[in-house]
């Protein structure tokens, strides 16, 4: 993820340790490092959003889930550590993969893999709700990767397209 900055503050993983932790600008300088999860968590795919206010990210895999697929997305405010949890695995059987917002604060996007493989692309509101598939892939049209981009209006992704050359070979006796 690298460092992402805020209007105030700077979030950011690290090599090794917590990937979600932040310092904040105040009128001494930076503040140290905190953490903004629990330390039994290990959250990913880290991300502001558009207004700075919160924070949105994947809780890591479980018993059950294979390694490095989320199990739940939530969202949290720097300030009040309060999380939100807006999917859990529990409620489709799908693992949440990675996580984006639009220019509107107000709702979130993310997609999910099944155990097929297949990719679906969800919206939510940011204060909770039913989330609303916008898109599956197919076998025809298959995701070349898990991360993708949004304003809020267009999804943009890659599509995989697999192609290889056949050579023949004569072999000597």
């Amino acid at each position: 993820m690298g460092a992402r900055w805020a209007t105030d503050g700077v979030l950011y993983d690290r090599s090794i340790g917590p990937l979600d932790q932040i310092i904040t600008r105040t009128t001494d300088g930076w503040s140290p490092p905190r953490r903004l999860t629990p330390d039994s968590l290990q959250a990913s795919c880290v991300i502001w959003s558009p207004d700075c206010k919160r924070i949105m990210y994947v809780l890591p895999g479980v018993t059950g889930i294979p390694n490095g697929l989320g199990v739940a997305i939530e969202v949290i405010s720097p300030d009040d550590r309060s999380p939100k949890r807006l999917y859990a695995h529990q409620s489709s059987g799908e693992a949440a993969m990675y996580v984006a917002w639009g220019r509107d604060p107000k709702l979130l996007f993310y997609n999910t893999m099944d155990a097929t493989g297949r990719l679906s692309f969800w919206s939510v509101p940011a204060a909770g709700g039913t989330s609303r598939l916008l898109l599956r892939d197919d076998p025809a049209h298959r995701l070349g990767r898990f991360n993708f981009a949004t304003d809020g209006r267009r999804l943009f992704f890659t599509l995989a397209a697999d192609e290889s050359d056949v050579y023949v070979a004569e072999l000597k006796p």
